[in-house]
C-alpha cells in the first residue's frame, strides 16, 4: 500500500525477494510496473553466495487505484528458467498521511507453540483495543468475492485471544481447537498456515486517516523451539496380582494441542524364550497404545512376567515437530504386595526455594490371582536412601526412617503425603526418596517380607541470581548524591540463614539511554572526588558528577534548558560461581532539587496474580523544602504534590487501577483490572513549588495455566453406585512457572452458580480415581466436573466437562450401606477434602 498526495508520492512501501532453492547460476529478476509506480531498484541479482537473503524493492506511485508490479526471471539455471513468478499488487490510495500503515513484517510461533507472535513494522494504533480482545476482530479475513469471512474459529481455535504486547507487537493465544501450522516451502499461503489482517483495522496512530490494507504473512516456527517434556510415571513395583498403568499424560510442551505418543519395550531381564508369551502380551500392549495415540499404557495382572522387571520408553511429538522421550521401569513380583505408587514422574525436578510435596497412591494387596492370607491393615515408612551431589558423588547412603519434623519433612495422611519444606534441600544435588509399603501381622507387626515400594529420584535445579534495587529512581536532580544499592541482591541458593548475597561480585555501567553506549565523563575535572566505585554492591554518583555531566553535554541548541534531562541507563551485572544476572533501570537527571522520589521493591512478588487481589506499593521522597510533607494531593495541577499514577497501563485508567486513594506515599493496586502476561508501569510523582520528580516500578502479571481440558471417565453413570475417574491434559504455562499441581472438584448445577465440593486436595498427579458422586439434582441429571492446574506463582487456570449422574435404583439398606462404606474409605484415605466431600 503506498500514499499519493497531492499527485505526487506520499508515503512509499516496500515487498522482499529471495530464492527458494540455492541456484546453479546467477539469477536476475526484473521488476516492471505501470509509468506512474516507482521501483527502486527495477533490477536484483542473485547469487549462489546470497540466493537465500532478502532483497527489499522499494515502491511508491503519484496516481491513486490498484496496479500491479510484474516480475521476470533471466537465468542459465533450468530450474529458474522455468519459473513464471507471480505479481504484486499495488494498492495507491489518496490521503493526508505521511506515514504508510502498519503492515504485517513476520509471524512466528512462540517456543512453547502455545501462541504466535505477530510483529509489524512499525507502531500501530493497537486497533482501538487495550487488554486482552476476540482475534476475530481483526485476523483471519478470508476474501470471498466482495465481501470477507471470518476462519478466525476455524483457524486460532473457538474464543482465541489477542494482545497487543507492544504498540508493534501482536501476541495470539490460542483457542480450543485450533488448526493453524507452520507454514511449508513450496505451500501457498492459506488461512491454515498464515495470518490474515483484516482489512480497515489499523492504523499508524489515532490521527491517521490511512487503515492497513488486507493482507497475510507466513507462520514460521521459531528459531529457538522448545522440545517437550516428557513426564512419565509408573510404580516402581507391582504384586502378582496387580495391574499396572505407565502414565505419560502430565508431559508438557503440547502448545495446548494433541501430542502424538510412541511408545517401546526398551529393556528387560525376562527371557525371550521362557516368557515369550509375557513378551508378546507386552507387545501388544505397545501396539494398543500407539494405535490409539494415548498418553497411557495399561496391563493386565497377567502381562508381565511374575519376577522380572520392564523398562518402557515413550516419545511425544507435538505438532511443530518437535519431540523428547523418557524411560520407566517396572519390577513385577512373584507375591502379592500392597500397591504404592508415587504421583507424578519418576525423575522430578525442584529448587531450594520451592517446597515440594509428594503423595501416594497406595491399596491392599490384591489376592485374586491365587490363594494368599495377609492382613488388611498397611504401614508406610519413608526414607532417603541416597544423595548425590553436584558432581553425582555419593554424599549419604542409608535407611533410617525419616521422621515427623525432622530435616524439614513433614508427614501426613497417614504417611502418604511427604512435604519437604522450601530452603532444606542443596542446590545441584540429586535425592533420592523411597517409600516402603506393608501389611501388620496378627501381632500388628510389619510383614515387610510381602512390602512393596516405590522410589521417586528428585534433582534440585539451580536458580538465577536476583539482584535488587533497593529503591527506584525516575527524575532527580543534579545537586543530590544519586546511590543505587543492590546490597538486598538475592542468590536462592545460598544455604544458611542470612538472607543476602556472600560472595556476589557486581559490575556497574552508565550509559547513555538513547544509545546504550557509555557515558563520557571524560570532560569532567581530574579530582579523585569524582571517582565512582563501580565494583562495589552501591553505587554511589556524586553531584558533582551529576551536575557536571550537564557541562558535558552536546545540548540541541534549539532546546530549551528547562527540559534538557541528561538520560541514563544504570546497569549492573551481578556473579557467582559461573551464574550472572543483569537488570538496569532508566533515569533522567534534570539541573537543580527536585524532591527525590523512591518506590520500595524488596516487597514486591516477582510476578503478581489475579488471585492476590491486590498488591501494595510503597514509596518515600526526600524534601528539599520546609512544609513539603504537609502539602499532599494530587499531581494534577498543585505546585505541592504526591500522588501515584499508572504510566503504561495499556488502557487502564487510575479511577480503575487503585483500590484506594493514590494520593500519598502508598497506595493499594486493583489487580483484578490487569490483563495477565502484561507488564505494567507504575509511578509515584510529586513535586514542590513546581520542581517534579518521580520513580517508576513495573508489575508482571502472571498468566494462568492454560488450554487444559478435563475428561471422566466413564461420562455417565450412577449416584453412589458408580465409581468415575477424572483426569486433566493439555495445560500449558510459562516454561519458569512449572511445576505444575493439580486438583478436581464438581458442582451439582449450572457450572457458573453452582457451589463446588472438592474431589482432592493438590496434588502432582493429572488424574484421580475412584470418584463416587451424588446423582446429580436437576431435571438434566447433569453435573459438572472441574479440573484445576495451578502454577508456582498461585495462579490456577480450571476447565469443566458435562457428565451424567442418576439416580441408582437401590433399596434403602443397600443406600445406606454405600454411604456408609463412602465415609469410612474417604476418612481412611486421610485426603481432607476427600474426607469433607463424603460428610458434606
Amino acid at each position: 500500500t503506498v500514499g499519493v498526495f497531492g499527485g505526487a508520492p506520499g508515503y512509499s512501501d516496500s515487498y522482499r525477494l529471495k530464492l527458494g532453492t540455492e541456484p546453479a547460476a546467477d539469477v536476475t529478476i526484473e521488476m516492471t510496473g505501470q509509468p506512474f509506480v516507482n521501483i527502486l531498484p527495477h533490477r536484483v541479482v542473485f547469487t549462489i553466495d546470497d540466493w537465500d537473503d532478502y532483497k527489499s524493492i522499494q515502491v511508491n506511485a503519484s496516481i491513486n487505484g490498484t496496479s500491479y508490479i510484474s516480475h521476470a526471471i533471466t537465468s542459465i539455471d533450468g530450474q529458474y528458467m522455468a519459473v513464471n513468478p507471480g505479481n504484486v499488487e499495488i494498492i495507491a490510495i489518496k490521503t493526508l498521511d505521511m506515514v504508510a500503515p502498519p503492515k504485517i513484517e513476520s509471524v512466528e510461533f512462540a517456543t512453547t507453540g502455545e501462541s504466535l507472535i505477530v510483529t509489524f513494522d512499525k507502531q500501530t494504533d493497537k486497533a482501538g483495543y487495550a487488554g486482552t480482545f476476540a482475534c476475530a476482530d481483526i485476523l483471519q479475513c478470508r476474501k470471498a468475492g466482495t465481501s470477507y469471512v471470518s476462519m478466525a474459529d476455524d483457524t486460532l481455535g473457538v474464543d482465541a485471544t489477542c494482545l497487543f504486547t507492544t504498540v508493534k507487537t501482536l501476541e495470539v493465544s490460542f483457542g480450543t481447537d485450533p488448526a493453524l501450522l507452520p507454514w511449508k516451502q513450496p505451500a501457498n499461503q492459506t488461512v491454515y498456515n498464515s495470518i490474515f489482517l483484516c482489512p480497515s483495522v489499523l492504523k499508524y496512530s489515532d490521527v491517521s486517516k490511512s487503515k492497513a490494507v488486507y493482507q497475510s504473512m507466513a507462520a514460521a516456527l521459531p528459531n529457538n523451539l522448545l522440545d517437550p517434556v516428557v513426564s512419565v510415571s509408573a510404580p516402581t513395583a507391582v504384586g502378582i496380582c496387580d495391574t499396572a498403568k505407565v502414565d505419560a499424560s502430565a508431559t508438557s510442551g503440547s502448545g495446548g494441542r494433541d501430542f502424538i505418543f510412541a511408545w517401546r519395550l526398551s529393556d528387560t531381564n525376562a527371557d525371550s524364550y521362557w516368557q515369550a508369551d509375557y513378551l508378546t502380551n507386552v507387545g501388544k500392549v505397545m501396539n494398543r497404545s500407539n494405535y490409539r495415540n494415548s498418553p497411557y499404557a495399561e496391563f493386565d495382572f497377567d502381562d508381565l512376567a511374575p519376577g522380572y522387571w520392564f523398562e518402557f520408553e515413550v516419545f511425544a511429538t507435538n505438532y511443530l515437530g518437535a519431540y523428547s522421550s523418557s524411560t520407566v521401569s517396572i519390577e513385577k513380583k512373584a507375591l502379592p504386595a500392597p500397591n504404592v505408587d508415587i504421583q507424578g514422574t519418576a525423575i522430578q525436578s525442584t529448587t531450594r526455594s520451592l517446597k515440594t510435596v509428594f503423595v501416594v497412591d497406595t491399596a491392599m494387596p490384591d489376592l485374586s490371582c491365587g490363594k494368599f492370607n495377609v492382613s488388611d491393615s498397611l504401614i508406610y515408612k519413608w526414607t532417603n536412601f541416597e544423595t548425590l551431589d553436584e558432581f553425582g558423588n555419593r554424599t549419604f547412603v542409608g535407611n533410617a526412617t525419616l521422621q515427623e519434623g525432622q530435616y524439614g519433612y513433614t508427614l501426613a495422611n497417614g504417611g502418604t503425603r511427604l512435604t519437604i519444606k522450601k530452603d532444606i534441600l542443596a542446590p545441584l544435588y540429586t535425592y533420592k526418596f523411597r517409600i516402603n509399603v506393608t501389611t501388620l501381622d496378627a501381632d500388628m507387626n510389619p510383614e515387610w517380607e510381602v512390602a512393596n515400594y516405590d522410589e521417586v529420584i528428585l534433582y534440585v535445579e539451580e536458580q538465577k541470581l536476583q539482584p535488587k534495587f533497593s529503591k527506584t529512581y525516575g527524575l532527580v536532580g543534579s545537586e543530590d548524591d544519586l546511590i543505587f544499592d543492590a546490597s538486598q541482591t538475592v542468590d536462592p541458593d545460598q544455604l544458611g540463614s542470612y538472607p543476602y548475597c556472600t560472595g556476589c561480585k557486581y559490575q556497574w555501567q552508565i550509559l547513555e539511554m538513547t544509545t546504550q553506549q557509555p557515558v563520557n565523563f571524560s570532560c569532567l575535572a581530574d579530582d579523585d572526588s569524582l571517582e565512582m566505585d563501580l565494583t562495589d554492591s552501591v553505587l554511589m554518583i556524586p553531584e558533582d558528577v551529576l551536575g557536571g555531566s550537564f557541562a558535558c553535554k552536546d545540548w540541541d541548541d534549539d532546546a530549551s534548558d528547562a527540559t534538557d534531562y541528561l538520560q541514563w541507563t544504570i546497569s549492573l551485572m551481578v556473579s557467582k560461581e559461573g551464574r550472572n544476572t543483569t537488570i538496569s533501570a532508566d533515569i533522567e537527571v534534570q539541573e537543580g532539587t527536585p524532591p527525590v522520589v523512591n518506590i520500595d521493591t524488596s516487597i514486591l512478588p516477582v510476578k503478581s496474580s489475579q488471585e492476590d487481589s491486590t498488591l501494595v506499593l510503597e514509596g518515600s521522597v526526600a524534601w528539599s523544602k520546609d512544609g513539603s510533607d504537609d502539602r499532599v494531593v494530587a499531581c494534577e495541577s498543585s505546585r505541592w504534590c504526591i500522588s501515584w499514577t499508572v504510566y503504561d497501563g495499556d488502557g487502564v485508567t487510575d479511577e480503575e487501577a487503585f483500590a484506594i486513594s493514590n494520593v500519598g506515599y502508598s497506595t493499594i493496586v486493583d489487580l483484578s483490572k490487569f490483563t495477565p502476561g502484561v507488564t505494567y508501569t507504575f509511578r509515584l510523582n510529586a513535586a514542590e513549588a513546581g520542581i517534579a520528580g518521580y520513580a517508576p516500578v513495573t508489575v508482571t502479571m502472571n498468566k494462568n495455566p492454560r488450554s487444559g481440558v478435563i475428561a471422566s471417565d466413564p461420562e455417565e453413570g450412577y449416584g453412589i453406585d458408580t465409581l468415575f475417574a477424572f483426569s486433566s491434559s493439555g495445560w500449558v504455562d510459562d516454561p519458569e512457572d512449572y511445576p505444575l499441581y493439580y486438583k478436581f472438584s464438581y458442582i451439582d448445577d449450572a457450572k457458573s452458580t453452582g457451589d463446588e465440593k472438592p474431589v482432592c486436595d493438590w496434588q502432582p498427579s493429572t488424574s484421580y480415581e475412584d470418584i463416587t458422586l451424588p446423582a446429580a439434582s436437576n431435571n438434566m441429571t447433569r453435573i459438572w466436573a472441574v479440573g484445576y492446574a495451578q502454577d508456582i506463582y498461585g495462579s490456577a487456570g480450571r476447565s469443566f466437562v458435562s457428565i451424567i449422574v442418576e439416580t441408582p435404583t437401590l433399596t434403602t439398606a443397600e443406600l445406606a450401606a454405600a454411604a456408609d462404606a463412602l465415609v469410612a474409605e474417604a476418612m481412611a484415605s486421610g485426603d481432607t477434602a476427600t474426607a469433607t466431600n463424603s460428610i458434606g
